[in-house]
């Protein structure tokens, strides 16, 4: 969220690319703005990883059409994000002589945009093609790229085919992170629908048909997206395709990363995508595969849509990471057909888009050290006041002769919200196996409710491997830290909410400490830091005492009429394991 100086809510564009935000603002006046960024929860961990990107250069947000005749010269209209009307910018790109994806850069714009080369000629749909009588007429083979750019949009393709000709139909939505989910049907020339496929029941999202002419005539694709009626825009872009089913063949595999431990095997389970009548065998190869790796099984055979390669990695091979393609190779037509295998990015949001350029055919292959240790505890409930630090006993196995320090911290990812539930770090020390970790149960969690809190812990290690070099090694627990929540037994209060001091005045803020007869004992008292300079120093609060005040000393330098919250901490130990912490904040009105 953009805002004015004033704290007030500034009027800019915002749209997405993918699940992140693209927010553009021209400035009316001059002076300072404030960018605010959070989570859509509003809470955050060391998980929740952001970066920013900020330019005064326009910002591509998407090109049309989206592709081209590899080896030529295509005209290209780019589509900027602005808070006004604008005309796209025409741009005459050289397409690579080689077909696949390539990214384009425009050196006066912010940004980048997908684009595809293929081995068939494009074209670029034209309206009105809403209805059969209306059909936009392509020649074989033929790539159009098309939008759904009003919720009633669909649109029509009319081709010819001769009886028992076999062709390949496919539609996507292209480039990745467009909203469009795009749906096919081929017709008959009256509009009866033969064969149909939805891009939403492929685990790809691309429409696929493989469809053999009934007869020779006329026959139609009707494209429409899975929300029509409901949703549409000049973003929502796709690319259908129309030729003869050629043989031809794609591999995928799950993921983009391939794991594997020295000494140990790994499989890596290959999907094969067959077009046109190709069913012989594909040679599988990994290129720039570190030494000390070996790949077992490495052919698909014949007729088959998927094989398990299996990696092999010798004991003392070096602890690394990479990035490898992994290539098919068969024979087709008397010629040797290379295609490189595409792996799903999984780290970046939920549609597997970015802003920035994807390598969809690099994998990253790490090979990591063999575990060292397992990081365990019972998931029994345990019983915790609100309001304190409850050591929470959890397990280490040690493997491999590991016997170093082993730190254990809270889970960078929770199957839930935390509540301000915190797990402090611990320490394991050198051979332990033991470890209380503490978990702090803030006063003001679950109010006036008896819940649970089902946490992950993990812990953290640094050690060398036998090559002598620095490693480190991050484990989540095997089970989860059960906590229920019992009622504070003391409460820190604020008798005045709000004093009046004037800058270089010392002002008493009193406070009262409600106890309940689980604790009599005495506590500290300090003063948090707020970055206010206010000082006060820590006092103590005796056993069974419960109305004390604390000395702050306003700083000289305080703003007239400024207001300052500042919190005091009270603990004490409700018994020789548990720790109790209860909080009072107290607002300062500086004259």
């Amino acid at each position: 969220e953009l805002l004015n100086t004033d704290g007030s809510p500034a009027v800019a564009q915002q749209t997405h690319l993918g699940s992140d935000p693209l927010l553009v603002y021209r400035a009316n006046v001059d002076g300072e703005y404030l960018l605010r960024v959070a989570n859509v929860t509003f809470h955050g961990s060391p998980a929740h990883v952001y970066r920013i990107n900020l330019t005064n250069q326009p910002r591509v947000y998407f090109a049309f059409p989206g592709g081209g005749l590899a080896g030529t010269s295509q005209d290209i209209k780019l589509h900027l994000l602005s808070d006004t009307e604008s005309d796209p910018l025409r741009r005459t790109i050289d397409f690579p002589a080689e077909p696949g994806p390539f990214v384009y850069r425009d050196p006066q714009l912010d940004g980048e945009v997908l684009l595809v080369a293929d081995n068939s000629p494009n074209s670029a749909e034209t309206e009105p093609n809403d209805d059969l009588t209306g059909a936009m007429n392509i020649a074989l083979p033929q790539t159009v790229n098309g939008r759904f750019q009003t919720i009633t949009d669909e649109d029509w393709f009319q081709f010819e085919a001769e009886q028992s000709q076999q062709l390949q139909i496919t539609c996507r939505a292209f480039p990745p992170g467009t909203p469009a989910l795009p749906n096919i049907v081929v017709t008959d020339a009256s509009g009866k629908p033969l064969t149909e496929s939805r891009s939403v029941s492929s685990a790809e999202g691309i429409c696929r048909i493989k469809w053999t002419a009934p007869e020779t005539g006329s026959f139609c694709v009707r494209a429409r997206d899975l929300g029509f009626g409901s949703r549409a825009g000049p973003n929502f872009l796709y690319r259908l395709s129309v030729a003869a089913a050629l043989p031809d063949f794609s591999l995928s595999v799950a993921s983009d990363n391939i794991n594997i431990i020295p000494g140990e095997k790994t499989q890596v389970d290959v999907s094969v995508q067959r077009f046109g009548d190709f069913n012989g065998s594909i040679d599988l190869e990994f290129d720039k595969l570190p030494p000390g790796l070996k790949l077992n099984n490495a052919q698909v055979p014949a007729n088959a849509g998927s094989v398990k390669l299996e990696l092999d990695a010798t004991a003392d091979v070096l602890l690394s990471n990479s990035s490898v393609r992994l290539v098919g190779r068969a024979m087709i037509d008397e010629r040797t057909v290379e295609r490189f295998a595409r792996g799903k990015h999984l780290g970046v949001d939920s549609e597997g888009v970015s802003i920035g350029p994807t390598t969809i055919e690099q994998l990253h292959l790490t090979l990591a050290h063999k575990p060292l240790f397992r990081l365990f505890c019972s998931e029994a409930y345990q019983y915790a006041h609100r309001g304190s630090v409850y050591p929470y006993p959890m397990e280490i196995e040690r493997l491999n002769e590991f016997t170093g320090e082993i730190i254990v911290q809270s889970g960078d990812r929770q199957n839930r919200d935390l509540d301000g539930v915190q797990i402090w770090n611990a320490v394991i020390g050198p051979e332990d196996t033991t470890v209380d970790v503490p978990i702090y149960m803030p006063e003001s969690m679950h109010i006036n409710v008896q819940s649970q809190s089902q946490l992950y812990s993990q812990a953290f290690v640094r050690f060398k491997d036998h090559h002598g070099r620095g490693q480190s090694m991050l484990l989540v627990a095997e089970r989860r830290n059960m906590m229920r929540t019992l009622p504070p037994v003391v409460k820190l209060q604020a008798v005045d909410q709000q004093v009046t001091a004037k800058g270089g005045e010392t002002v008493k803020c009193r406070l009262h400490l409600e106890r309940t007869s689980n604790f009599p004992g005495p506590m500290s008292v300090e003063l948090l830091d707020s970055g206010s300079n206010f000082v006060a120093e820590p006092f103590k609060i005796p056993g069974g005492a419960s109305d004390v005040q604390a000395a702050v000393q306003v700083p000289a330098e305080s703003i007239p009429g400024s207001l300052v919250s500042l919190v005091f901490r009270a603990q004490g130990q409700l018994n020789d394991r548990i720790k109790i912490i209860t909080e009072a904040s107290v607002a300062v009105h500086v004259e």
